[in-house]
């Protein structure tokens, strides 16, 4: 069975009454399933310096609540395992490579709401917001770095 596009690519799906429901893609394809993403850790040379950045980006991306004890954690709304998370840890020696993160945004208005919080929050702007045609027609995203140097990136697809 092929993967889905996108975790917010949503397709309709027949009701036994023949109404119809708006339901994503992955939802369509594997119904009854989990979500499968549970949580990334983020290494992070300066703790202080990705709290005040992160605190600010992912509850704007839909990561609300803060919290750890051992070591600090953005949730998503919800319970696991349908509730994502995020973890960093410092580490005074890392060093950031081409690996990079990117969210989903509803609208090319978001993306550039997104990428004046980066700006605001202290991270650096490496591209956009801008159209991304290497990728798609419809591809618009800014790409960013934490603190750190963690390449993040959010982004906007139609069809």
């Amino acid at each position: 069975m092929k993967s889905p596009a996108s975790p917010t690519e949503y397709v309709r799906r027949a009701q036994p009454r023949s109404s119809l429901e708006l339901v994503t893609r992955s939802e369509f394809l594997y119904p009854g399933s989990m979500n499968r993403y549970q949580h990334v850790d983020i290494r992070v040379t300066d703790l202080t310096a990705a709290r005040a950045f992160y605190s600010k980006l992912l509850p704007a991306i839909g990561f609300p609540k803060q919290g750890g004890k051992v070591f600090t954690v953005f949730d998503a709304e919800g319970e696991p395992p349908q509730a994502p998370w995020f973890g960093f840890i410092e580490d005074k020696q890392h060093r950031p490579n081409a690996n990079r993160i990117a969210f989903w945004a509803e609208s090319r208005e978001e993306v550039d709401r997104m990428a004046e919080i980066v700006r605001e929050a202290g991270g650096r702007i490496s591209s956009g917001p801008r159209e991304c045609p290497e990728y798609t027609a419809t591809y618009y995203a800014v790409f960013f770095e934490d603190p750190s140097g963690n390449c993040l990136e959010v982004c906007h697809l139609t069809d």
